[in-house]
């Protein structure tokens, strides 16, 4: 990547008249870099520009990690540039194991409050999973055609732009008569109350699940705000041969 690419001139091109104070500066940048989400993202982002694949990612890594080694061998430079390099080195085995663990796409800081003893921190099964599982905080009881509001113990601070939607499970929809009822439901960012699950029994027994039982699957998605135009006449807007109605379509 650019970023590093450029760090790695800018560090080696420091000379001995350069002050203490303005390679401390580089040694916080650094040290910054560690918990910058956005520009974990902005590299994530050029990374799919790229169609890059796992094996793409390994090998850039190793390739930005042999030309940091070559310059500490080739170039001349104070023991603080050295200290310098090796902190890159370690950023650099860091910032790529983790895109490696979570994949290129979009990492979003989400805050949560446990607000049960029992509540769980939601899990994804898998690195590359588009839903997280939400975890009962005790045991459910649900009748057969009852819609019941299942406790998570969780409150999620949604950020700004984005909604949580919550979503059946898979494997418990094949396996059980479980569904959830106003499926994607919608919750909104600013909502500040525990999420709660719509829970509906489609079958004609009994459902019974146990508290720490993975009983539905959350998604972030980002979707576009709608600006309302009014017109005069939509069908010029759709066009002339555009019909309408159920069925318009044909079968």
């Amino acid at each position: 990547m650019d970023v590093f690419y450029n760090l790695i001139n800018q560090i080696a091109s420091l000379s001995e008249n350069e002050t203490d104070e303005f390679l401390d500066n580089y040694d916080k940048f650094l040290e910054a870099m560690l918990s910058n989400q956005e520009l974990l993202n902005d590299i994530k982002k050029e990374m799919k520009l790229q169609n890059m694949n796992r094996n793409d990612i390994v090998q850039e890594k190793e390739a930005l990690l042999v030309s940091i080694d070559r310059t500490i061998k080739e170039v001349t430079m104070t023991e603080k540039q050295k200290e310098l390099f090796k902190k890159l080195n370690d950023i650099v085995h860091e910032i790529y194991d983790k895109i490696l663990e979570q994949g290129i796409r979009e990492c979003i800081n989400v805050p949560i409050e446990l607000c049960h003893e029992d509540a769980k921190v939601p899990t994804y099964a898998h690195p590359y999973d588009a839903g997280f599982d939400f975890y009962l905080i005790e045991d459910v009881n649900i009748k057969p055609g009852e819609t019941k509001i299942v406790r998570t113990g969780i409150k999620m601070a949604i950020p700004s732009g984005y909604e949580l939607q919550i979503r059946p499970r898979s494997g418990t929809s094949l396996k059980t008569s479980l569904r959830i009822a106003n499926a994607p439901g919608t919750i909104d960012c600013g909502y500040p109350d525990e999420i709660g699950i719509l829970a509906w029994n489609t079958g004609t027994e009994d459902l019974n699940f146990k508290k720490g039982d993975r009983i539905a699957q959350g998604v972030f998605a980002e979707p576009p705000k709608g600006e309302f135009q009014i017109v005069t006449d939509l069908q010029q807007v759709v066009g002339a041969n555009r019909k309408g109605g159920f069925g318009s379509s044909g079968q």
